[in-house]
């Protein structure tokens, strides 16, 4: 099964936080089954996770579970991950993330697939 981890922000998609809670997300294969502690929804595996840890640490660790960071590939893939997501965070400074950076060019959001973010 291929995985793709994930990690969310709240309720942009774009997140300017400098910690977070990991929330990793698996993308599920032909096969529609998840492993234990994941979650299925549609085509797609989830694994949430509460380590707190800075984005580049997260996707580290997204990759040490043989994921990836979420791309978000839908309106209703994002209002689903901001509804799980909004139901674990318990304080105010929770934060979740996703595979989108500006790190090579700044304002240039890229998935972490190298892939342009579409705004439309």
């Amino acid at each position: 099964m291929l995985r793709v981890a994930v990690v969310l922000a709240v309720v942009l998609i774009i997140a300017y936080v400098f910690d977070g809670v990991a929330l990793f997300f698996s993308r599920c294969s032909i096969k529609l089954r998840c492993d234990n502690d994941w979650e299925l929804k549609g085509r797609k595996c989830y694994y949430f996770s509460t380590f707190a840890l800075p984005w580049i640490r997260s996707k580290q660790r997204c990759e040490s579970l043989s994921g990836r960071l979420v791309k978000i590939d839908s309106r209703l893939e994002q209002s689903f991950l901001s509804g799980r997501s909004s139901s674990l965070m318990t304080e105010d400074e929770d934060k979740f993330w996703i595979g989108l950076t500006d790190s090579d060019t700044e304002g240039e959001w890229k998935w972490t697939d190298g892939s342009l973010l579409d705004q439309t």
